[in-house]
This record gives C-alpha cells, structure tokens and sequence, in this order.
C-alpha cells in the first residue's frame, strides 16, 4: 500500500516529477564550469582572499568592497563548494543519518525532525536506509566514514547488534 499521510502513489509521482524539472532546470541555469572564488575575485577585481573573507564573514572588508563582491555572487550564482570549504574548516557540515525504514511512521517523523533541525543549523545531510541487514549497516556506516561526515545518527533501535567487532575492527 503506496499511501502515506494521504499521498496517493500518482500524487508521489507528480511530486518527484516536479521535483526532478525544478532540479533539471535550477543545474541548467548555471555555467557548464563550475565557478570558484578565483572567477569572482577577476570580475570584482580583489584578491582571492577578500572573496575568502566576504565569503566567511570576516569583519576586515570595507562595505563597498563587501557589496560589490556579494552582488558578482548574486549576479553569477555562485555557491561556494562544499567539499573545499570542508577542508579549510575542517567540518563538512554534513551529519549521515541511519535509519533502518523509513516507510515506519515513526521513523519517518524522526527523520523529518532531524532534516528540518540540521537545516536551521547551516547543515547538509546524507539520509541511508539501511534495512536490518547487519552487512548493510556495515557498508553504510563505512560510506559515510568515507564521505568525512562530521557525525552520524543513528535513527531507531534498530543498530543495537550482539557482535560489536565490526566496530572495534574499524
């Protein structure tokens, strides 16, 4: 059975539909190359590191220099790329949450809470629904090691296992 809170399946379906042309489109907009702060300093004519500074909020840029730099952002969308500004601050403000189903009700508002909390705070996400295959926990665990999330929330009691040596081993 496909409905959940009164979402019928081609209801779901419009949505994702809708979802996927406003993604399509928003990737469409911007330039084939992906810009940096090296592009926007040559338009706005400053070093790489006021734009870092701007960028950052640093409070040694004069108001007219901050202005014009945040207008050649504004003007050319410009986002700043994740996983190099994870690097200079050492947090990739992404948090992984692992959730056994999110078809549980229960589960799903847990999740729903989380996305909508880690959002206000400035964060990214990684959602991974694991079942209840020890394996799959394992793997999904060792993805996110990998992606330097910056901590992981493990959703349900369903990560409660007997054999812990895959954690002592990693």
């Amino acid at each position: 059975k496909i409905v959940k809170n009164n979402l019928t399946s081609e209801k779901m379906h419009y949505i994702l539909r809708s979802l996927r042309k406003e993604c399509k489109r928003l990737h469409m907009s911007k330039d084939a190359k992906q810009l940096t702060i090296y592009d926007i300093s040559q338009k706005a004519g400053v070093s790489i590191a006021t734009v870092s500074r701007v960028l950052n909020g640093n409070s040694r840029v004069s108001d007219k220099t901050k202005e014009k730099v945040l207008n050649i952002i504004e003007s050319l969308g410009y986002e700043p790329n994740a996983v190099a500004r994870g690097l200079g601050s050492g947090s990739m403000k992404t948090i992984g949450i692992l959730c056994a189903d999110v078809a549980d009700i229960y589960l799903a508002n847990a999740v729903s809470f989380l996305e909508r909390e880690l959002r206000k705070k400035g964060f990214d996400f990684i959602l991974n629904c694991t079942g209840h295959s020890y394996e799959m926990k394992c793997q999904c665990m060792r993805m996110m090691e990998s992606r330097k999330v910056d901590a992981v929330i493990l959703v349900g009691s369903h990560y409660i296992e007997k054999d812990t040596s895959i954690i002592h081993a990693n």
